[in-house]
Order: structure tokens, then C-alpha cells, then sequence
């Protein structure tokens, strides 16, 4: 059986500090509010599922190269200020 990490392994009692499962509240609500604006302002479905997996069925491994493959794709390169 898989190990779980991030959120979910925090959620299911795995790491089970007062001080983990207050993180892990913490992330679900911003994930939550991230998930609320980005509907409002009419994010695509697919990003939309990611951002409303995390913490739930994705764990912080999976969103963020989701993320990272979602940006590739659609946000423009931009050079950087060094």
C-alpha cells in the first residue's frame, strides 16, 4: 500500500499533532478560498479540479506538478529581473 503525504496523511490521523492537523486545516481552508476566486474569475475546469483536489484525493506532490504542467502550458514566458 502507498504511503500517504501531505494533507490527507494529516487528515487521516497519520501525523497526528494538534499542531499537524491545525496546518492541515489551515491549507484546506486556503485551498478552499484559492478554489472560490478562481471560479469567480472563470479559471478552466481543469485547473479548477486540481485546486479543489488538494488535500483530499491529490496529495502536495501531485497539485504541484499539476500546477507546474498547467502553467507550462498556458502562462507565457516571461523573463525574469536578475
Amino acid at each position: 500500500m502507498a504511503a500517504m503525504h501531505g494533507i490527507g496523511a494529516i487528515q487521516s490521523g497519520m501525523a497526528g499533532s494538534k499542531s499537524d492537523r491545525a496546518m492541515a486545516d489551515l491549507k484546506a481552508q486556503i485551498a478552499h478560498e484559492l478554489y472560490r476566486a478562481l471560479k469567480a474569475l472563470g479559471a478552466d475546469g481543469e485547473l479548477l479540479s486540481t485546486v479543489g483536489s488538494y488535500g483530499d484525493t491529490l496529495d502536495d506532490d501531485d497539485v504541484l506538478a499539476l500546477l507546474r504542467g498547467w502553467n507550462a502550458k498556458v502562462v507565457p514566458v516571461t523573463r525574469t529581473r536578475q
